[in-house]
């Protein structure tokens, strides 16, 4: 029994190890660089990077050369089989107000080894909370909007479903 004990928080060691000293810079740059080819670029941000986490302060995101947000603070915290991507206070370009809510008070993405096809979404702002899902096998993102001002205003990109309007779209 003792040995079994003894195995098993080898094991944990080695894995809080493996995540402390995992070359998140790096992890963060390749990211970025297939960013890159899909035309986004993340520019002048200051990267920190603590124990579990990367840090990615006052980021401008550009699509295709062109300034589509402004984002206070990125953060990803990461432990093997759970990673979230946390976007806080993300100021929209006006010329796209008319396609997404505004202001954006934080976007959270998570994955799960529990569901390894889905990545969950949820927004926060000054609407009601909005949760979605984007399905790496399929390709599709859905997102489920409650919120009565949001649905008026972006009525024609919405779908009617059983559960209320929704956002759907294949990448």
């Amino acid at each position: 029994m003792q040995m079994v004990r003894k195995g098993i928080v080898v094991f944990i060691v080695i894995l809080l190890s493996l995540a402390i000293f995992s070359p998140k810079r790096e992890i963060y740059h390749l990211l970025e660089e297939k960013l890159m080819q899909n035309g986004i670029i993340i520019d002048d941000e200051e990267i920190d990077d603590g124990l579990l986490s990367l840090t990615i302060y006052h980021p401008k995101i550009y699509l295709r050369g062109a300034l589509i947000a402004d984002v206070e603070k990125i953060k990803l915290w990461t432990i093997f089989f759970y990673s979230r991507l946390a976007i806080g206070h993300i100021k929209i370009d006006s010329s796209l107000e008319k396609f997404v809510p505004s202001p954006i008070t934080k976007v959270q993405f998570s994955y799960s080894l529990v569901n390894p096809t889905n990545l969950s979404i949820l927004a926060t702002g000054d609407f009601e909370n909005i949760k979605g899902q984007l399905s790496l096998k399929n390709r599709k993102v859905h997102i489920d909007i409650a919120d009565k001002k949001l649905v008026n205003k972006f009525k024609s990109q919405l779908i009617k479903g059983e559960n209320g309007w929704y956002y759907e779209t294949s990448l």
